[in-house]
């Protein structure tokens, strides 16, 4: 038992330093677990050491950023997975504060007089990193608070996390020889400690806690969260429950996991009385006052019957298992990413192998173990989407060897997803059916290696109406969309080329100073003419569009596309009331079918979405413009306009 306790302990220790201080994982999230409650179980008969993983929080910090003690221990909490326990936990008598367990990295920021002084990763509870540099650039974390009521200090603790989507963005574009991230936590904890800034990443951090105010903070935590919100602080979602309606409130929320945007690995259950919460005390690492409850995860066994290579537009190929399809969490599962070569590898891949499957967070599908290992995966030698020859790079780290799949042919069809994905978005041909990923995956099948090729996929319908998610049906949209993208206005199909620095209104504006056609546009291009005549394109994209006239293989696809076109006049409705401004949506939707429809209004009109409030913000639009929500309380602190929908919609088209 001893020497199992050992090694424990090692496996434990080395997994929390790359989780730490690498931002990597060498083990999911459910090994670590399981491991973990198997050492505390030991422990609890032969007693634990002083430097167990059981007792010291996360992992000593070796970063290179510069270190800070904290004011405040940060403590981690003890978990459960049984509903029983958190009943039992919060009583009868007490209320309790149910909030997200965000799966991201933990930050403690303390504002002094209304600014942000510093902000400080958790590290081990003692010390973290200071990384209040990059912090400027979080979401959700103003660098000021206008509203503070107090000229002293407010610090806070938060989670930074990144969104499934942005993580998706971050790994297509990864240079060759970069491993990918594995899940948006890494891509957090890597985001938020990059020595050289956060660059155009998007880190969104959710206030969890507030640690100390001066002049006492409120003794409730729905009170401490409501004053969050009116400082601009974005806070984590939460219920107020009690034991009777606990459960149904956890129900609630793992039914809401599909549509969130950001991972979370459980929910922390708090009591809502916080002076009585920090009275209890700790227990070792614990506070009294809190408890996580993570989710448990199902695992199923299945038939491994395949090995896919998805590409990138970096050029990395990346296993994917394709197995039996099995049902979990309400959903119809048949695939997993293994993240590259050393990954599957480890797990000694074969066809016919019988693996274990579980959701990861209940979201992302993942192998935790391979039964049979029979070791028989093939590391295919040309790419899937061009035929090129593939390589394979390996990269030493912290004597960990990763090896990754690389296509080495710089013209693969793969790096360059955004030409196909331009060219079928609602604003260009507007194909519809036909999202990034299934683009992604007609590519991976080597249906896709050219432009004209979308107008060849009836080729491969038996093929595509046998893919997991299509059929007959979902087939003849697709090619119905197809053919009914054949008929287009000339700056769509503009627009569709993907010419850099030419967008959509470019585009309009380009064909509406060629005349209103694009043999127009063709015959200024032909000529050599300039297009800065037309209004707002100046000499950058003028020589954009002779740059990508030199590229034949693109020029060769815009005119074999050509002869399948039949163009339509431009319908022009747009004006130029919003041009210039930049309008804010928040709330629930009543005059606008969606949000969609809301963005193509403001667009329309020539202005602009965009996600956060600002100085730059024209107007907020809330039906609820009393709301305390974080963005209500930031635009009238910085006195900008709050417009309900129609308010909105009727100064827009002068009614």
């Amino acid at each position: 038992m001893i020497e199992r306790m050992k090694e424990l302990r090692r496996l434990l220790k080395e997994a929390s330093e790359a989780y730490y201080n690498e931002s990597g994982e060498i083990m999911s999230n459910k090994e670590y677990d399981d491991l973990y409650d198997e050492l505390r179980s030991l422990e609890a008969q032969h007693g634990a050491a002083p430097d167990s993983p059981t007792v010291q929080i996360g992992a000593p910090v070796r970063g290179g950023l510069a270190k800070e003690k904290h004011e405040k221990p940060a403590l981690s909490l003890d978990k459960t997975k049984s509903i029983k326990d958190l009943e039992d936990w919060l009583g009868n008598e007490k209320s309790g504060v149910l909030s997200w367990k965000l799966d991201g990295l933990t930050i403690v920021a303390t504002y002094n007089h209304g600014h942000l002084e510093k902000v400080v990763t958790r590290g081990d509870g003692i010390i973290g990193e200071n990384i209040t540099k990059n912090a400027l650039n979080f979401q959700g974390l103003p660098e000021t608070i206008p509203m503070l009521p107090f000229d002293g200090k407010l610090v806070i603790r938060a989670e930074a996390v990144m969104s499934y989507e942005e993580f998706e963005r971050i790994n297509d574009t990864l240079p060759v020889d970069a491993e990918p991230y594995k899940n948006p936590r890494n891509l957090a904890a890597g985001t938020v400690r990059m020595l050289n800034g956060i660059g155009d990443r998007i880190v969104e951090t959710y206030a969890f806690e507030m640690v100390d105010m001066e002049n006492g903070k409120p003794a409730s935590v729905v009170d401490q969260f409501a004053q969050l919100a009116k400082y601009g602080i974005q806070v984590v979602d939460y219920r107020v429950v009690k034991k009777a309606t606990l459960k149904s409130a956890i129900e609630d929320l793992e039914r809401a996991i599909p549509e969130n945007a950001f991972p979370s690995d459980g929910l922390v259950l708090t009591y809502e009385d916080s002076v009585y919460a920090e009275n209890l005390g700790v227990t070792g690492k614990y506070p009294r006052g809190s408890i996580a409850f993570k989710w448990q995860d199902e695992e199923f066994k299945t038939i491994l019957r395949e090995i896919e290579w998805s590409s990138s537009a970096t050029g990395l190929l990346n296993p994917v298992a394709v197995f039996d399809p099995v049902e979990i969490e309400g959903t119809t599962v048949s695939r997993a990413s293994v993240h590259n070569v050393s990954y599957a590898e480890n797990l000694k891949l074969g066809y016919g192998d019988t693996i274990e499957v579980y959701k990861a967070n209940k979201i992302i599908p993942q192998l935790s173990a391979n039964l049979t290992q029979s070791n028989t995966m093939n590391v295919p030698a040309v790419c899937p989407a061009c035929g090129g020859e593939t390589t394979i790079h390996s990269r030493i780290t912290k004597e960990r060897e990763v090896r990754t799949l690389v296509c080495v042919n710089p013209e693969c069809v793969a790096k360059h997803m955004g030409r196909f994905q331009r060219f079928v978005c609602r604003d260009a041909m507007n194909i519809v059916g036909i999202s990034g990923k299934t683009l992604k995956r007609f590519v991976d099948k080597g249906f896709l290696r050219s432009l004209m090729d979308i107008y060849r996929l009836e080729e491969h319908r038996e093929e595509i109406e046998s893919m997991e998610g299509f059929g007959e049906k979902s087939a003849d949209n697709i090619f119905a969309a197809i053919e009914e993208s054949r008929t287009v206005e000339p700056w769509r199909f503009l627009y569709a080329m993907n010419i850099p620095n030419v967008g959509r209104d470019a585009s309009k504006k380009i064909i509406r100073f060629s005349g209103g056609t694009f043999e127009g546009f063709l015959e200024k291009l032909r000529m050599g003419e300039s297009f800065q005549g037309a209004a707002d394109v100046g000499n950058v994209t003028d020589q954009s569009i002779y740059d990508w006239k030199q590229k034949r293989g693109y020029v060769d696809d815009m005119a074999d596309l050509l002869d399948l076109m039949s163009f339509v006049a431009n319908e022009d409705n747009s004006s130029t009331v919003l041009e210039g401004k930049n309008i804010v949506i928040t709330g629930s939707l009543e005059a606008f079918k969606n949000r969609e429809a809301f963005i193509a209004f403001v667009e329309s009109n020539g202005g602009k979405v965009v996600g956060s409030v600002s100085k730059k913000t024209t107007y907020l639009v809330n039906n609820d413009a009393f709301s305390s929500s974080s963005k209500n309380v930031k635009a009238r602190a910085l006195g900008i306009p709050i417009l309900n929908e129609l308010e909105f919609k009727n100064m827009v088209l002068g009614e």
